[in-house]
């Protein structure tokens, strides 16, 4: 039971922490932000906010915001309950890439 319950938080830390990344990168792919000053920290904190206490432990890498893009790697390791060497899940490591939109 134990570990069936461990797959399923692992599951879901994944799709949450995949989730709050992409809306980040989203937000700061912005129309209206793109370029503008704070605005990744500002989505970085939303996206913690998201996470809950899970995203106090997320590492968010912001590697290009650029005119054209926005990539964002975010890793993490999932909560446990088993020891770490019976865990079915290993460290959970995202890359999002978002179009930076403008208007043409």
């Amino acid at each position: 039971m134990l570990f069936a319950t461990q797959v399923l938080v692992g599951l879901y830390a994944r799709s949450v922490m995949t989730s709050a990344a992409f809306d980040a990168a989203r937000t700061v792919a912005g129309g209206q932000s793109a370029g503008q000053p704070g605005v990744v920290a500002g989505a970085e904190a939303t996206a913690r906010t998201r996470m809950g206490s899970f995203g106090s432990h997320v590492v968010f890498d912001w590697r290009e915001v650029s005119v054209d893009r926005v990539v964002l790697e975010v890793h993490a390791t999932p909560p446990v309950f088993l020891p770490l060497h019976l865990s079915p899940l290993g460290p959970i490591d995202r890359t999002v890439i978002v179009r930076t939109e403008r208007f043409r």
